[in-house]
C-alpha cells in the first residue's frame, strides 16, 4: 500500500463509516441466529413538529415485524464512557421507555412513548462521563447524540404511522441504540462521601460491561404538563424521561439475540 494510499485509507477509517458498514453486514450474516434484519440504511427523517431533520444510520427490522430498532453507529478510539447513576449505585432493569404505535380495527389507539418490559435486564444510568469530553460544552456529547436519537425515532414512528396492514390488531414498537466502539463502565460510589469542598468521590467501584440503558430527560422541548404527570409518583419529569440503550459494538450480535420486548 503507498502513502498515498494510507492517508486515504486513514481519512475513510476517520470517517466512521467502515463501522456503520461492518455492523449492517454483521446484522446481515446473522439473520437467521437473531431474527432482525436491515430495514434502512442512512434513512432521512424530518421531524413533524420541525425539532430537526437528519439520518438515520441504521433501522432493524425483527423478524415478528413489530420491533424496529434506530441504531446511530459511533466510533471511539481507546474511549472509555463511565456511566453512573444519581443514587450512586446503579442496578438492572427490565423496563425501558419505548416508542409504542398500536391500532385496532385501523383506529390508532396508542401513538407515542411507553414503559415496556424487555426482558434483557442490564445497568440503568442517567449520566455518563467520557474522556477527552471538552469541558466547555454546553451539552455533553452523549446527550447531544442520545437528542437527536430519540427526535430521529419520533420522527420514524411518525412517518409509518399510515403504513400499516388492515389488521384487527397492529402494533409496531421504537427503540433507539447506540453503537459504540468506546468501552462501557459503570461506577458505583458512596454519594455521602464525596467532598463538598472539591466535588471528587473518594472511591468507586467500577465494572465493564457490554451494554446498558441510560434514562433521563434527552430531547429537550416544550410540554405542557398534565394531571396525570404530576400524580405520576410525585416525579413530573418522569413523562419527559427517556431510554436509550448503549451497547459496545463487539458484543452487538450478542445484544440482539438477548433483546426480547414484551409487547401485547
Amino acid at each position: 500500500m503507498s502513502a498515498n494510499d494510507q492517508d486515504i485509507l486513514q481519512y475513510v477509517n476517520e470517517s466512521g463509516f467502515p463501522l456503520q458498514i461492518a455492523i449492517q453486514h454483521a446484522v446481515e450474516a446473522s439473520a437467521k441466529s437473531t431474527a432482525w434484519r436491515v430495514r434502512y440504511v442512512e434513512h432521512g427523517w424530518v421531524h413533524p413538529d420541525a425539532l430537526g431533520k437528519g439520518f438515520i444510520d441504521l433501522v432493524l427490522h425483527a423478524f415478528d415485524g413489530r420491533q424496529f430498532l434506530v441504531v446511530e453507529c459511533k466510533r471511539r478510539v481507546d474511549a472509555d464512557w463511565v456511566f453512573m447513576h444519581s443514587s450512586g449505585r446503579t442496578s438492572n432493569r427490565r423496563h425501558a421507555k419505548v416508542w409504542v404505535t398500536m391500532a385496532i380495527d385501523a383506529e390508532i389507539r396508542q401513538h407515542g412513548w411507553s414503559d415496556c418490559q424487555i426482558d434483557i435486564p442490564c445497568p440503568e444510568v442517567n449520566f455518563c462521563a467520557i474522556r477527552g469530553q471538552s469541558k466547555g460544552d454546553r451539552v455533553p456529547m452523549l446527550e447531544r447524540i442520545g437528542g437527536d436519537l430519540v427526535l430521529a425515532t419520533e420522527a420514524l414512528a411518525h412517518s409509518e404511522r399510515d403504513f400499516r396492514t388492515p389488521a384487527i390488531r397492529y402494533l409496531r414498537a421504537f427503540t433507539p441504540v447506540i453503537v459504540t466502539t468506546a468501552n462501557l463502565s459503570v461506577a458505583d460510589f458512596d454519594p455521602a462521601a464525596v467532598s463538598l469542598l472539591d466535588g471528587k468521590a473518594p472511591a468507586a467501584k467500577v465494572i465493564r460491561v457490554p451494554w446498558l440503558r441510560i434514562r433521563k430527560q434527552l430531547a429537550t422541548r416544550f410540554k405542557q404538563l398534565s394531571p396525570a404527570d404530576m400524580a405520576d409518583g410525585g416525579n413530573p419529569s418522569y413523562s419527559m424521561e427517556n431510554t436509550i440503550f448503549v451497547v459496545q459494538a463487539a458484543n452487538f450480535i450478542d445484544f440482539l439475540q438477548a433483546f426480547d420486548l414484551q409487547i401485547q
